[in-house]
């Protein structure tokens, strides 16, 4: 497609990079008419943010450990996955190794492993799985006061370092996408040029810089690449009791929030729908 032009500038380019963590022109065109679909041609309801206006551990953490220890499921936090055991000449996996315990499976336990791609390939003999990793960059800054009247909760910014401006009660956060070419900047000088274009943007003093923190997912999703997209695996292994689960299996879009959720629920409706007898 046309990668230039007005409409390219202002909409589609900061709409695809944010999507796709990528530079637009060099993504899956199969990603990103997965992504155009299921929001632009959809409608204007489909194109509406969501935001966590108290962060995503109320809006999904929270609520998905009170529903599972409802169910009666046990939490256990802390305890790093260090050996996924399969039985010799068995299509099952036989028990989880973690630091301190071992976990034996019974008959009718499956596992879904829900783990980033660089660690599951240490669990999973011979798994493929997307090797290209790409960035991003959060800074936040904190106010004494509510920021300025009628700013919109989510704020599109071009031709800057800042991309996405979120206004909540007492502080701003800025998102960056494919944030490689901050990785080796100072953070001040980051909180600094990020906080001078949005003085300019929603006419706010340029001094003093508030309180800012900036946080860095250096390896926070997979590129978006063609090459990528044909290395995320299904939701099925070959082992008859072991699903996978992530933003980065093949779930027909980017890594987003959208995607993790169809990946765990297929992998759940997976192992659900499975027939006992062939676990």
């Amino acid at each position: 497609m046309r990668c230039d032009g007005l409409l390219w500038d202002r909409l589609l380019r900061p709409l695809f990079h944010a999507l796709l963590n990528i530079e637009p022109r060099e993504a899956s065109a199969e990603l990103t008419g997965a992504m155009v679909r299921e929001t632009l041609l959809a409608g204007g309801l489909a194109c509406r943010p969501l935001v966590a206006c108290n962060g995503l551990g109320s809006a999904f953490v929270e609520p998905a450990l009170r529903l599972l220890q409802h169910g009666g499921a046990v939490i256990r936090l802390g305890m790093r996955l260090n050996e996924a055991v399969f039985a010799p000449g068995s299509t099952r996996v036989q028990a989880l190794q973690f630091a301190d315990e071992r976990v034996e499976l019974e008959a009718n336990h499956a596992v879904i492993l829900a783990v980033p791609p660089e660690t599951a390939q240490t669990l999973v003999p011979g798994l493929r799985a997307p090797n290209h990793l790409a960035s991003t960059a959060n800074v936040h800054f904190h106010f004494a006061i509510e920021p300025p009247f009628g700013l919109s909760a989510l704020t599109g910014l071009v031709n800057g370092t800042a991309e996405w401006l979120f206004a909540f009660d007492g502080w701003l956060s800025v998102a960056v996408s494919a944030a490689e070419r901050l990785l080796d900047m100072p953070h001040e000088a980051i909180a600094t040029t990020v906080w001078t274009e949005i003085a300019q943007a929603v006419n706010l003093p340029l001094l003093p810089v508030p309180t800012w923190q900036v946080v860095m997912e250096k390896r926070a999703t997979f590129a978006a690449l063609p090459d990528q997209e044909t290395l995320r695996p299904g939701t099925r292994t070959r082992w008859k009791n072991l699903m996978l689960a992530g933003d980065w299996t093949a779930t027909g879009l980017p890594a987003t929030i959208e995607g993790a959720i169809r990946a765990d629920q297929k992998a759940t409706d997976t192992m659900l729908n499975e027939p006992m007898e062939r676990r």
